[in-house]
């Protein structure tokens, strides 16, 4: 079976989206 590059892109995108999300709110807490 080959995965699709484009599942990839997707599934990489994704996890730096939520990656950034989390920081930003870490950031958030850390400045509050």
């Amino acid at each position: 079976m080959k995965l699709k590059p484009i599942l990839w892109f997707i599934g990489i995108w994704l996890a730096s989206v939520v990656a950034l999300f989390i920081i930003s709110s870490l950031i958030r807490t850390a400045i509050l």
